[in-house]
């Protein structure tokens, strides 16, 4: 077929369009940036208020112009595309000037404000000592609300139902996890976020820790983003009941938030059948396991401790949060291959994590079985490719393979240019992978004198 004749048929990004909408999500992070600015004042570093302050109201006031244009009859997947591109790349510009007032400098704050609202977790900083609490609360506070996600919460706030929303939607999440209306799949999201947030902290902040720690902590993980406010990461935490809370957290945020909606609709059959559920508990389970082994053979005793630094690392990439309670550059080469192919999947669809997410890993994998079956089959046999008991549609089939065929493709194009430079192949692939997949583990590449090519 000529695709070419399609060409006719396709419509153009219209400018208009584009400017609403991204003006509709600008405001709301225009907004969210005021909470930071407050935060700063409540912790008593009222120098570090006013450079959130002046972005927000700066921000506010075109945004808000660009809101007002009239709203388009319908809008396209490919504006619905452009606008979510376009929004992260304006929510993270809205940080680079209050991170440069906590002592960055304008490389430094770019790359933590991208890697906050990706929710990567990667950061090239030498140490958080000495930084302000205001600047800490408000990398930790980006990831949060971008793990729930913008558009989620333009939905909830701004937009109506309708054809818009369901685009914004589809372009921002994962649409296959549409429950009912977009606005109101937007708002049981932010529901449960909020409530897995909450119940997270209840547990956490009794156990004794520092409070302020433990919120940032807790911030981090239920976004499976991975921010911390220690230069050791998760092991700055001393208390390891505080750990699995945090680490908990992460778990919670990793897993498909409509199975939270079948709990409280009184269908526990429908989460203990989950497929992808299933595949997070194996997954999770074998590497414990295999990276227990690693640690082992690496001369550490085989014992509980061993076995929790275990399960910790396997939780954290996994659920692609991106903690660490050692140093993942000391790992055994096999331990990082583990790594690398946790990471590569990730967790559940219509979670906060990143990766090419479970569901489509069993989509795969269904497929290559199917299509060994059939080298033993008759060529006029006819196989239907069923996931449990859902019949797969051929537009599922494309979208899955689309998506892990795009997401490896991103990964090798981008793994070239770090082998340019020299980097040892295993560590630098460790690297793309875990940026790619929003996870934020690193064995040491992203640091302050990574050359500029390749922090972008």
């Amino acid at each position: 077929m000529d695709y070419s004749a399609l060409n006719p048929l396709s419509y153009a990004v219209r400018p208009r369009a584009v400017l609403k909408y991204l003006g509709q999500l600008t405001l709301v992070m225009a907004l969210l940036n005021l909470v930071p600015a407050l935060a700063a004042l409540l912790l008593g570093e009222y120098r570090a208020a006013l450079p959130y302050a002046l972005v927000s109201g700066l921000a506010a006031g075109p945004a808000w112009l660009a809101s007002r244009l009239r709203e388009p009859r319908q809008l396209q997947s490919n504006e619905a595309l452009v606008i979510t591109a376009l929004a992260f790349l304006v929510g993270s510009g809205l940080m680079v000037w209050p991170f440069m007032e906590a002592g960055l400098d304008w490389r430094e704050a770019l790359f933590e404000s991208v890697s906050g609202i990706t929710t990567t977790g990667l950061s090239t900083l030498t140490t958080l000592e000495g930084l302000p609490h205001s600047f800490l609360f408000a990398r930790a506070g980006l990831q949060w609300y971008s793990g729930l996600g913008i558009v989620v919460l333009t939905l909830v706030l701004l937009i109506g139902p309708g054809a818009t929303a369901r685009r914004l939607a589809g372009a921002g999440g994962d649409p296959e996890d549409l429950i009912g209306t977009s606005r109101l799949y937007a708002r049981r999201v932010a529901a449960i976020y909020g409530i897995l947030t909450l119940a997270a902290l209840a547990i956490a902040l009794p156990l004794g820790d520092d409070p302020f720690a433990v919120l940032l902590h807790i911030l981090a993980g239920v976004s499976t983003a991975g921010f911390s406010s220690f230069d050791d990461s998760l092991a700055g935490l001393g208390d390891w009941r505080v750990r699995w809370a945090v680490l908990g957290s992460a778990l919670a945020g990793a897993l498909p938030f409509v199975l939270y909606y079948h709990l409280r609709q009184g269908r526990p059959g429908q989460v203990i059948r989950d497929r992808e559920l299933l595949a997070l508990v194996v997954l999770t389970g074998l590497l414990t396991l295999g990276r227990w082994s690693s640690l082992v053979r690496q001369g550490w005793a085989a014992d509980g401790e061993t076995f929790q630094q275990a399960l910790a690392t396997a939780i954290t990439a996994q659920s692609t949060t991106g903690f660490s309670t050692l140093t993942v550059g000391e790992l055994a080469p096999e331990a990082k291959g583990l790594l690398i192919l946790s990471m590569f999947s990730g967790g559940c669809l219509g979670s906060t994590a990143g990766g090419i997410k479970l569901l489509r890993l069993l989509i795969v994998l269904r497929l290559v079985h199917i299509l060994l079956l059939r080298t033993a089959l008759p060529a006029h046999a006819v196989v239907p490719i069923q996931l449990g008991q859902h019949r797969l549609r051929e537009e599922e089939l494309q979208r899955a393979l689309g998506v892990v065929l795009l997401y490896a493709l991103t990964v090798v194009l981008l793994w070239l240019p770090f082998l340019a430079y020299g980097l040892a192949p295993l560590d630098a692939l460790f690297e793309v992978v875990s940026a790619t997949g929003t996870v934020g583990l690193s064995v040491g590449i992203s640091a302050s004198d990574l050359p500029l090519p390749l922090q972008g």
